[in-house]
């Protein structure tokens, strides 16, 4: 299994568009999907009902859920989306600093493995304790950008925090 992150230091630049997307052609290809949401404000699962019900990434890695109680399948087979759960706003500083090491991410990829080809993080901006999680997991790391300075000068950011990662 492959696992790619959608991550940008700075916001609103499309991460979630563009993690949706990729997901949605990669089940057409054929791949086994699953699109997870890192992100405490859940954008990935507002527009189903049954992801509002859901604990989410947040109940299962907890143990208060079974991955089959929260991946959540979708009209098209190969794709699957696991929201990340109602969270207060309050918990989200507390959520980031549990998936900061990573070791919580992974275990998730290795109970996926067996039924995905590709896993697909959407994470939230900036290079808080849920990007530097799933960055310590992931094989590839996609950021999209928008054509204006500001964002333009978040790259090396990026970049140099990769390169720090990818030495532990």
């Amino acid at each position: 299994m492959k696992t790619l992150a959608v991550a940008s230091q700075k916001g609103g630049v499309g991460k979630t568009t563009v993690s949706l997307n990729l997901a949605l052609a990669f089940a057409k290809a054929g791949y086994r999907t699953v699109l997870a949401d890192t992100d405490p404000q859940g954008a990935v699962g507002f527009s189903l009902p049954s992801a509002r019900e859901s604990r989410g990434l947040a109940g299962y890695l907890t143990g208060g859920s079974t991955l089959e109680d929260v991946l959540i399948r979708t009209r098209f087979e190969e794709l699957s989306l696991l929201p990340v759960g109602p969270m207060n706003p309050q918990d989200a500083r507390a959520f980031g600093e549990y998936l900061a090491d990573g070791t919580r991410l992974e275990r998730l990829a290795e109970a996926l493995a067996p039924d995905t080809d590709l896993l697909l993080y959407d994470t939230p901006c900036g290079f808080g304790g849920v990007t530097m999680g799933v960055l310590r997991n992931a094989d590839g790391v996609l950021s999209p950008l928008q054509a204006e300075p500001i964002a333009m000068r978040t790259l090396p950011q990026l970049l140099e925090t990769i390169g720090y990662l990818r030495q532990d």
